[in-house]
């Protein structure tokens, strides 16, 4: 039985809104879960900020909570 089960209406959305011609890059840089463990395996959003000057790709925000601040 699989994880995760595609809802088929939420991706056709999203095909239909997203870009069809970009390489795109979904991140996600925190989490509710803070601990130690946690931090050996995630970046801060300053860690990753190289990573968008990468040419030629488009990145999604996967963030699920306020990040504006950050984002600017």
């Amino acid at each position: 039985m699989p994880y995760l089960i595609e809802d088929k209406n939420r991706t056709k959305f999203f095909k239909d809104i997203l870009p069809k011609k970009e390489i795109l890059i979904g991140i996600s840089w925190r989490s509710s879960l803070q601990s130690h463990a946690r931090n050996e395996h995630y970046l801060t959003i300053q860690e990753l900020a190289p990573i968008f000057e990468i040419e030629g790709v488009k990145f999604v925000n996967f963030q699920y909570d306020e990040c504006a601040e950050e984002l600017a």
